[in-house]
């Protein structure tokens, strides 16, 4: 997909529909691919644009893109809001499909992260009690063991007793094996 959208010359010459189309996917393909993405004026095109229509889906999706690139750029601020912005447009829905289940799943890990960071644990442990709720519905094993591995070091700094550490970094590594990715798995046992 990265190919093809790096292909397209002039992206900007689009009509407005696709542009922002184009903005959302080629943000998408760089995150997932872990390019260095250094400003968010690509997935701001995409917020904006799908911000004035009836594609919640894809404006929730812009959304948390936009929380995703402003967290990685250290922009905690703009990433709770984009986080909570896209949340809020999920929630609108009264029925969730699977896609969507995953998405409100993962925005809270990427919430519950962003308070670990500012020592919020009580609060970090509510959205990641969430995302492992949420993620389980889906069988997301990867980020369920993303998940048991953020919970191990919620408690393990609201210095909780060792049994009750080890047993989500038990459930953590158990579930990265069952993903079957050794690279998820190498990353869960050094904390990457």
């Amino acid at each position: 997909a990265f190919n093809l959208l790096i292909s397209i010359k002039n992206p900007e010459k689009l009509s407005k529909a696709d542009y922002a189309a184009w903005c959302l996917h080629f943000t998408h393909a760089q995150y997932k691919l872990y390019k260095d993405i250094k400003s968010d004026s690509i997935i701001k095109i995409a917020v904006d644009y799908y911000e004035n229509s009836n594609l919640e889906s894809y404006s929730s999706t812009a959304y948390y893109l936009w929380g995703c690139i402003s967290e990685l750029n250290e922009q905690v601020k703009t990433a709770m809001y984009a986080y909570k912005k896209a949340d809020d447009l999920i929630s609108r829905e009264l029925l969730l499909k699977s896609n969507q289940v995953r998405m409100k799943g993962l925005i809270n890990y990427r919430i519950s992260n962003l308070l670990l960071v500012d020592e919020y644990y009580s609060e970090s442990e509510t959205y990641i009690n969430t995302a492992i709720r949420l993620l389980k519905t889906v069988d997301n094993f990867k980020y369920l063991a993303y998940c048991h591995r953020i919970k191990a070091e919620i408690l393990y700094r609201q210095e909780k007793p060792i049994p009750t550490i080890l047993k989500e970094a038990e459930i953590c590594q158990k579930l990265a094996l069952k993903d079957s990715s050794i690279d998820l798995y190498n990353n869960i046992l050094t904390f990457k």
